[in-house]
């Protein structure tokens, strides 16, 4: 499903990567691809743009889309791709999906001692190495069989573990929607999710926001800094009407501190008509309410005052 392009569909999307790097982040123009941290060790957490971790945590984060009003009718189409910089872009330590034991397939390089087992390839981006035997590899990989191919892979390596679409969400953009085909290739760190839609001409915006898809990171043990996750431009991320016209994209990252200073400073946690409590992000959970970064309980007087529901909204 992932061939589904028309001619004009890239190069149209092409051209909006150029654009859209200078779009307000409050989605003023084009649809919106958020990105939001909703569990940390299968903890859940109210969806939030920031989220604080410690070296080893899970955390995973989910893709949702809003906004397409005005710029085509309904969704038939989405592709949704990682832009896997973010998983280096620490201080120190990264980021890999659940079940990734291999080389940083994707990562950028200069030589080949930058790709931990792998080769630095075309693109001067990490590949994994093919092999024949298990002396092809650089240890502690083996050759392993990847399709038709044999490459130097861990033995562990599940990368499908780290990358799912729930056709059962609440809030699926398809939801309810029998015709549905959907894919995720784990090919390279760039997981790429999507799904497209027969019979069907797909969702009106109705102003919410919907999910796409799931992903989970897996802290390194040395990680410190604040890491930056988020989709790719178009062309590889994309919204589509049943024409293959594309709607203009406004991409929306998290933030996932893993050690920063902020990571250490309580928030106000907002519990709606009960209350404030100054928290860390890592104590407020869904159950409690919504973690304000950069707030305090007391200070001023909109702490708490209509604090944002547990369900991720469009303004989120």
């Amino acid at each position: 499903m992932f061939a589904i392009h028309s001619k004009q569909h890239r190069v149209r999307g092409a051209a909006w990567a150029i654009v859209v790097a200078g779009v307000s982040s409050n989605g003023a123009w084009g649809a919106v691809i958020h990105t939001k941290a909703v569990r940390v060790n299968e903890v859940a957490v109210a969806p939030t743009s920031y989220v604080v971790v410690n070296p080893g945590d899970q955390v995973d984060i989910e893709f949702y889309a809003s906004g397409w009003a005005g710029e085509i009718d309904t969704v038939r189409t989405w592709q949704a791709s990682v832009d896997s910089a973010g998983y280096f872009s620490g201080e120190r330590g990264v980021l890999m999906p659940l079940g990734w034991d291999a080389p940083p397939a994707g990562r950028p390089c200069q030589t080949d001692e930058d790709c931990t087992g792998g080769i630095c390839g075309r693109l001067d981006k990490c590949a994994f190495a093919a092999c024949v035997t298990d002396a092809d590899c650089v240890a502690p990989f083996t050759c392993k069989q990847l399709s038709s191919t044999y490459w130097c892979l861990g033995v562990d390596h599940a990368p499908e573990s780290g990358g799912s679409i729930d056709a059962e969400h609440p809030e699926s953009i398809f939801g309810g929607i029998s015709n549905v085909v959907s894919a995720v290739d784990t090919s390279t760190l760039g997981y790429r999710f999507g799904a497209t839609l027969f019979l069907d001409d797909g969702p009106a915006d109705d102003g919410g926001m919907y999910y796409l898809c799931t992903l989970r990171l897996v802290v390194s043990d040395d990680a410190r800094g604040v890491f930056t996750v988020g989709a790719s431009y178009p062309p590889f991320t994309f919204l589509s009407d049943p024409s293959y016209v594309d709607a203009p994209l406004v991409l929306q990252p998290v933030t996932i501190d893993a050690g920063s200073d902020a990571a250490l400073e309580p928030g106000a946690c907002c519990r709606g008509l009960r209350g404030c409590e100054n928290l860390l992000q890592s104590e407020c959970t869904e159950q409690r309410g919504f973690w304000q970064r950069g707030q305090a309980c007391g200070v001023g007087t909109q702490s708490c005052v209509g604090a944002r529901p547990l369900r991720p909204t469009a303004q989120d």
